[in-house]
């Protein structure tokens, strides 16, 4: 446990509600948490009435959380102010009839295009690491933003990228670069803290790339295989 977030109010809405309070504000950056879980947890009518047992967490079904457009809007309105010449960007020029500069986003291989903000909210805050960025936003959390690599070239040769959902170690591998796989295929499998979770293929294809070995140890979020799906 790296720490604990406990709040008191006179009635349970009151504490419910100062505990999402204080958790939107907590940002820790560098290593998975559970704090936008937690969040999610207390939007829940059981967590509101107190209906819930031991059994509770294991009978949820979680669903793996997907950026909204705003965090890919709030993504480019932080790289945009990086850039050295800022004056047609902030004031939204166009040029010869053309629409303002737009940022395109990559998740899980499908391309977004978001226009820049004219004016980066303030309400967004944004910490940058070589290529590796992060986005909070009480609203919608903490996001891990990567810089995409150059073996993107084109629409049409975009692949799946397969990251871990955890820091672990790497102790199965299933499939070999140029294995064709189905959508639900495991792919490899990481263990952490002395549990195992298998990796499983979210698109028909083929391996294009392996980017890791049994025994590597591995953070969350990289990029472990690559799925290209025109085989």
């Amino acid at each position: 446990m790296l720490a604990k977030v406990s709040c008191w109010g006179q009635e349970r809405a009151e504490a419910l509600a100062n505990l999402r309070s204080a958790l939107t504000q907590t940002v820790i950056l560098g290593i998975t948490t559970n704090i936008d879980f937690l969040i999610e947890l207390l939007q829940l009518a059981e967590i509101a009435q107190s209906r819930y047992d031991t059994n509770f967490l294991e009978e949820l079904a979680i669903v793996e959380r997907e950026p909204s457009l705003a965090v890919f809007q709030a993504f480019a309105g932080a790289v945009s102010v990086t850039a050295a010449d800022l004056s047609w960007k902030n004031q939204s020029w166009r040029l010869a009839g053309l629409p303002r500069a737009s940022f395109t986003g990559y998740l899980k291989g499908k391309p977004f295009q978001v226009e820049l903000p004219t004016v980066p909210s303030r309400e967004v805050k944004s910490w940058q690491a070589g290529s590796d960025w992060w986005i909070h936003h009480p609203e919608f959390g903490t996001w891990q933003m990567a810089q995409v690599g150059p073996r993107r070239k084109s629409a049409d040769q975009i692949a799946d990228e397969i990251s871990s959902p955890m820091p672990g170690t790497v102790v199965t591998i299933a499939v070999a670069v140029g294995d064709e796989v189905g959508i639900g295929d495991a792919l490899l499998t990481i263990e952490a803290m002395k549990m195992e979770h298998v990796i499983r293929a979210k698109q028909k294809g083929r391996v294009s790339a392996c980017h890791v070995a049994i025994g590597a140890k591995v953070r969350s979020g990289e990029i472990l295989m690559e799925v290209n799906e025109n085989v």
